[in-house]
């Protein structure tokens, strides 16, 4: 009998990227995974991303953007839930 593993798709890595007073939200996996986008509120984001899990050892690199205040990952049945908030 043939054993056939699919590879994951981890999330390696979580980049924010200042951009004059606001900021991109760089992930860095290894394969291309579909976002879904959420605004909660004016400094509350969430990205919703299927068939992906976070590393174990998962890296959030801030490059000295200082109003961000939460960045946290929930994995989600065969995906992840990123949030996001800032000083508002």
């Amino acid at each position: 009998m043939l054993s056939v593993c699919a590879e994951d798709n981890v999330l390696q890595s979580i980049e924010i990227v200042p951009v004059k007073d606001t900021y991109n939200i760089v992930l860095v996996s290894d394969k291309a995974v579909d976002v879904k986008k959420t605004v909660k509120a004016p400094n509350q984001i969430t990205l919703n991303m299927k068939d992906i899990r976070a590393s174990k050892t998962l890296n959030t690199v801030y490059n000295n953007v200082s109003n961000v205040d939460t960045v946290m990952v929930e994995p989600q049945g065969n995906g992840c839930l990123l949030y996001t908030s800032d000083a508002a």
